[in-house]
């Protein structure tokens, strides 16, 4: 809703052209400050237009495979799901032009994609009281500590996936959620009555099964406590159980380009390049290292924070430029 929003005042504004289909692929400096942005189009043609001024917001690098396996390889198994245009191009051209970045090994992920819809099944199953299974039968961590880190931990057991584990309850509850619904829609969720039944249903060793949802509902009880460390169950679950099938996700990179607090992009000194800007996911975040940093709207803060911030140093610049001329 929000990306048609802008999409449609943009199309709207008498005063912005769009150039479309066309990427970004460099951008020119004329002593230390911008010159002229590089285009190509889909026919491997480019175009120069000149320009005093350049926003770079072409996101991060998470549909490069590559990079990803070099920054942030405990990831690179999972299952690439955002924009396959984010292959880095503004890291790139911010490099070449000597540029600095900074916490490339940051990343959003999500430990709870559908394996057969390709859908998120929502953490909200977790928050209610379900458990995660590798395809050994095992929990093998805290599910609680987050959708995003605990999506590097699942990339690391046996064959990179396991099943999401609720009741009928949590079930119900989450159906609020669409995301979680169009999962059920797809036909990706299978149903138990008991343990045994769950592990016939999702192929999973049946003893390990049985063992992990009687330990689990001695957590909830609170006669027992879990060795992970979980100390949230928010109910004792209880047959007909509902499974999913899921696997690991990659949805955008969080690190990039060092910007300043006009969205300046700076150099490995610390100065600017004049006219640079960065935004979003082409820039430095604020979620730090890895995935433990990452919080609901850290995306988008950088995205919208920082073009407003760019936006406003651009024109000030330019003013100043015609007020010396």
């Amino acid at each position: 809703m929000l990306l048609d929003h802008l999409t449609r005042a943009v199309a709207e504004h008498p005063n912005i052209d769009v150039y479309a289909p066309a990427r970004v692929t460099d951008v020119r400096t004329e002593d230390g400050r911008v010159s002229a942005v590089v285009v190509t189009l889909p026919d491997g043609t480019t175009d120069e237009i000149p320009t005093p001024a350049v926003l770079l917001a072409t996101n991060g690098y998470g549909a490069d495979h590559a990079a990803v396996a070099q920054h942030a390889p405990e990831i690179a198994s999972a299952v690439y799901h955002g924009s396959e245009y984010s292959t880095g191009d503004a890291l790139a051209i911010g490099t070449r032009l000597g540029a600095e970045a900074r916490f490339l090994d940051a990343y959003q992920g999500h430990a709870a994609l559908s394996k057969k819809a390709a859908t998120l099944v929502g953490w909200a199953t977790v928050m209610h009281g379900g458990v995660v299974l590798d395809a050994t039968g095992r929990r093998f961590g805290d599910e609680t500590t987050g959708y995003s880190e605990y999506a590097a931990q699942l990339a690391a057991r046996p064959g990179s996936e396991g099943w999401l584990v609720i009741d009928r309850e949590i079930h119900d509850r989450c159906l609020a959620f669409t995301d979680f619904r169009q999962t059920v829609e797809s036909g990706a969720a299978v149903w138990a009555d008991g343990a045994a039944g769950l592990a016939a249903a999702t192929g999973l060793p049946v003893d390990a099964v049985v063992d992990e949802i009687a330990a689990v509902g001695r957590y909830a009880r609170g006669e027992a406590s879990d060795p992970f460390g979980r100390n949230s169950f928010e109910h004792e679950m209880v047959g007909p159980y509902v499974a999913v099938a899921i696997v690991p996700a990659l949805f955008h990179t969080q690190g990039g380009l060092v910007v300043d607090g006009h969205a300046r992009v700076l150099r490995t000194d610390g100065s600017p390049i004049d006219g640079l800007f960065a935004a979003g996911g082409a820039a430095m975040g604020i979620s730090g290292h890895g995935a433990s940093g990452y919080l609901a709207g850290n995306g988008l803060l950088p995205a919208l924070g920082l073009s407003f911030l760019a936006a406003d140093a651009a024109a000030a610049s330019l003013d100043m430029q015609r007020t010396s001329s």
